[in-house]
């Protein structure tokens, strides 16, 4: 398990209570900081080796890099594979597939791999894509140029180490949507936190990414002309969107209660937060579906104003989506048109715009039920409680996706055999920690 820096700060900061005066730890301690941060021992001792002291107190230029990366990056193998490959566009795909590579196999020189290695690498989990349950077309693709530099061209033709059918299928449309006014105020009304109250106001307005409605502040709202300046990361793209009156008026009364001032970010929790809140209110509203952000919003938006008479041109340019990506990805787009001009049949009543005036008096209602779930000097820090679910969460086992793979056809025997190997230990009653434990996975 690879730790980020932060991480690496606060393991540190946890151990200097058990540090002796030599410089040692307590007996114990390894085990409490493994505990408490849910990782394994020998995570911690790897941390330790790789970062003897925390990188705050480290030279900044050091405090970001473990110290094997500059042994890979200075290794002669590396200078003479980067000269051979200084044309290739994905070279540094290369080489971070190599370094890794490197380190699972014990820092053993590229130049000296075998087919063995090459087999171990390409079934290490690290390079699993978890949607095909096989190596990810793109680390196979980098493993076979290491093959090659090191002079194994003939494995590079054992069907064993083909990259055919490694690459995912082509996108799905998503069919999942809020579908009913009365859907919408379910969810209102389980939803039990203020900032996910009214950047679920606006996403379902507009459809824009989280990316992109966390960065707003209260001197981009402009209350005359109804509009919303967001940027959008993935795009670059300022995008100007309008938003019902109401609406607007409802986000004032949130910012002046949370007394954000110009510069701060009116949302600022984590897309995981967000996600949470959002997953935990669609479970109680009973939405038949995970409640994310995308969903919940992006995609609300865009399939639910498609199918109450907005047109394709007017959710691109709320969206900020190209009409061509909508069409390929969303499919309630067109839906309701479709069926109108082909067959006479009347777009479902009431419209978009009507359906959204209906639900900001429910939007403000909740507001004020709300709004008191955190305090006002919180600074609507992320939920305690649902960072510890997350953490639990990412600590389960999907088994019945485990099963769909030692069923598949496409994935490699050693992999079923590990699944099988776990799914007998889980079969027998262990908890998901205790099967991690058993296969090494900690």
């Amino acid at each position: 398990m690879r730790l980020t820096v932060p991480e690496v700060q606060a393991i540190h900061n946890f151990l200097d209570k058990y540090k002796k005066p030599d410089g040692s730890y307590r007996r114990g301690a390894v085990t409490k900081a493994a505990e408490k941060f849910s990782v394994s021992r020998q995570t911690i001792y790897n941390m330790l080796e790789e970062w003897p002291e925390p990188p705050s107190r480290q030279p900044r230029k050091k405090a970001l890099e473990p110290s094997y990366m500059n042994e890979w990056a200075t290794s002669p193998t590396v200078r003479d594979f980067t000269e051979s490959k200084k044309n290739i566009e994905k070279l540094g795909q290369y080489l971070s597939t190599g370094r890794e590579s490197w380190l699972i196999l014990n820092k053993k020189d590229p130049t000296t791999w075998d087919e063995e290695d090459y087999k171990t690498l390409w079934k290490n989990e690290r390079f699993i894509d978890s949607e095909t349950g096989r190596i990810s077309f793109a680390n196979a693709v980098a493993i076979r140029q290491w093959m090659v530099f090191a002079k194994y061209i003939d494995l590079t033709k054992d069907p064993y180490f083909t990259t055919k059918g490694l690459k995912r299928a082509p996108g799905r449309k998503l069919t999942h949507w809020i579908q009913s006014e009365q859907q919408f105020i379910d969810v209102i009304n389980a939803i039990q936190y203020p900032d996910t109250l009214m950047i679920f106001d606006i996403g379902i307005q507009c459809g824009g990414r989280h990316s992109s409605l966390r960065l707003v502040k209260p001197e981009d709202i402009m209350y005359a002309n109804s509009t919303i300046k967001m940027f959008e990361p993935k795009t670059k793209d300022i995008v100007e969107r309008i938003f019902l009156k109401p609406t607007l008026e409802n986000l004032r009364r949130y910012i002046m209660h949370f007394d954000f001032k110009g510069g701060q970010r009116i949302f600022p929790n984590s897309l995981d937060t967000i996600n949470d809140d959002l997953k935990q209110a669609g479970e109680k509203a009973r939405i038949p579906f995970d409640l994310t952000s995308h969903v919940g919003m992006k995609h609300t938006f865009a399939s639910f104003a498609a199918n109450r008479g907005v047109s394709l041109e007017i959710i691109s340019l709320q969206t900020g989506t190209d009409p061509g990506t909508l069409m390929k990805f969303y499919a309630g787009i067109g839906q309701g048109k479709i069926r109108h001009e082909l067959l006479g049949e009347p777009y479902r009543e009431p419209d978009w715009h009507e359906v959204m005036i209906k639900l900001q008096p429910t939007i403000a209602a909740r507001f004020n039920q709300i709004k008191g779930h955190l305090r006002l000097r919180d600074k609507l820090k992320p939920r305690t409680k649902e960072k510890q679910r997350r953490a639990q969460k990412k600590a389960r086992i999907n088994w019945s996706s485990i099963e769909k793979l030692i069923e598949a056809k496409k994935t490699p025997e050693p992999l079923r055999k590990a699944w099988n190997q776990a799914m007998a230990l889980h079969r027998k009653g262990y908890t998901d920690a205790q099967v991690k434990k058993e296969m090494g996975w900690t």
